[in-house]
């Protein structure tokens, strides 16, 4: 009977055999011999297990890296299998770093015509050998198109920086932890920085992720490291969305902070942006950084004097979606308006956007599920209540496209915290005291009452997550990318 099942059906069985669990902040698998055996059992169920198990693949070392190349070219009819490739191991990051060919990455890329994600991740990237280093046209000539390119914890030359950019043609970038490596004699300071100026290279790239502004340049020749901006090569206005959940850029230094923000935006960065999201916490490590109040001030109340403003609606006109992430409080104090700075650096920022194209603000309330143990409090005891949330409904109620106003929780990992726990206890929570949905309906009526203010639930993302619905989508996802249009519904 279960032979007879349509082939996205099997797939579907097939990825819940291969479904991930609950293991803290991330998803693990089951093992693979689960999979194999499924293969196993027909050959009616041999193919959906074989899409199970190649859909995404993780090899994790050099020579797994070898065994997937040699499988593929074994079995050519795995190739149409493949929707990612992740080299490296995402979950652990190691201090030395293994060498990994470009050439397996070019190779192995080229053989998968599905090919949609390709994830780089702690590896020293190797140039290809002198005399098989392709010529700029023919790199180009045998682009794979993909939708995302994540390098993490990589260390690379910057002509190899070129040519993988210039073969794997993406549309969504996210980059984490870059390491520019120079040495070679030959190779001036100049030279070391024109993977920035090549526009060809990342003439695709259209969303970019990142964690800070700038990539380490390391010279091996003379062990001594710089630091260059990432988005060096955007300056041209080809980004579309600029997110940056995890940099922290309330901060002392200016390579990484608002002012260096601000100064990339005003220089073409923001000029064609749809969605901006950033991270106004501070680092872990903040220190030294004077919480001076600037003397100046507006309706919002007085800013820290390293809070360089950024107006919206000059350096990015086209700006449709704004993230903004924001903590809650400092310390364990539930009550401390210590962080009352960011939240009139973000409410300034939200009133400067072009009101003609704005569309979407949300708002990340970002804390320590273990700071909120124990406490009870209202939302009119926190910094919160000492906002001016009249003159904020009063301006966005001007917005003639604004639909949704979202306030959020981003707690934990989500917000760069590392959660001590699996699994928070229930207590962790924002306490019931806390209604933030009814206190900001009574200060921003106007929202209010075009039915645009949304809050939404302040608990664990991963408390009693409903993974049968993740899966749900997931496998709408795959029956879209392997079902059939045929009427007979095979795949081929």
């Amino acid at each position: 009977m279960f032979n007879n099942l349509a082939p996205e059906l099997k797939i579907a069985i097939a990825h819940h055999v291969r479904r991930p669990v609950t293991n803290g902040f991330r998803p693990g698998e089951r093992p693979q011999a689960d999979v194999r055996s499924l293969s196993l059992t027909s050959k009616a169920w041999s193919t959906a297990a074989q899409v199970a198990l190649f859909q995404r693949v993780e090899v994790k070392s050099a020579i797994q890296i070898q065994k997937f190349r040699k499988t593929l070219e074994t079995f050519p009819s795995l190739v149409d299998y493949v929707a990612e490739v992740h080299f490296g191991d995402q979950s652990h990051v190691s201090q030395d770093l293994e060498v990994l060919d470009l050439e397996d990455i070019v190779e192995i890329t080229a053989l998968l015509p599905n090919l949609s994600e390709v994830g780089i991740h702690n590896f020293y990237v190797k140039d290809l050998p002198e005399d098989s280093e392709p010529s700029s046209a023919s790199v180009i000539a045998t682009r794979r198109q993909i939708n995302v390119l994540e390098m993490t914890t990589i260390l690379i030359p910057p002509n190899v920086l070129t040519i993988l950019l210039r073969h794997l043609s993406t549309c969504s970038l996210r980059m984490s932890a870059m390491h520019i490596l120079v040495d070679d004699s030959e190779v001036d300071a100049d030279s070391a920085m024109a993977w920035a100026a090549d526009t060809v290279s990342w003439s695709t790239v259209r969303r970019l992720v990142i964690d800070e502004l700038t990539a380490d340049l390391w010279d091996g020749l003379d062990d001594t490291l710089h630091e260059v901006s990432i988005l060096e090569p955007f300056m041209h206005g080809t980004l579309e969305s600029l997110r940056m959940p995890k940099c922290p850029l309330v901060q002392a230094d200016e390579t990484q902070g608002l002012t260096a923000l601000a100064a990339i935006l005003k220089d073409g960065v923001g000029i064609n942006l749809r969605e901006l999201e950033l991270n106004l916490c501070r680092p872990d490590d903040y220190f030294g950084v004077s919480d001076t109040e600037d003397a100046g001030s507006d309706v919002f109340g007085p800013i820290s004097r390293s809070m360089t403003p950024i107006t919206l609606k000059t350096c990015c006109p086209r700006l449709t979606s704004l993230i903004i992430s924001v903590p809650l409080f400092g310390g364990v104090d539930p009550c401390s308006t210590e962080k009352l700075p960011e939240w009139r650096y973000a409410l300034r920022l939200i009133t400067s956007s072009n009101l003609a194209s704005l569309t979407r603000i949300t708002i990340y309330v970002t804390c320590r599920l273990s700071q909120l143990k124990n406490v009870d409090f209202a939302v009119s005891d926190t910094l919160l209540g000492a906002l001016n949330w009249t003159h904020l409904d009063e301006v966005l109620s001007r917005y003639p496209n604004l639909e949704p106003v979202e306030f959020r929780g981003r707690f934990g990992s989500e917000c760069g915290f590392r959660s001590q726990t699996r699994n928070p206890a229930p207590e962790a929570t924002i306490p019931r005291s806390f209604r933030l949905d009814s206190y900001l309906e009574e200060k921003m009526p106007a929202l209010a009452t075009r039915g645009i203010l949304y809050v939404g639930p302040f608990t664990d993302p991963y408390e009693g997550m409903l993974y049968e619905e993740y899966w749900a989508d997931y496998s709408q996802m795959l029956h879209d990318t392997y079902g059939s249009d045929d009427e007979d519904g095979t795949i081929e």
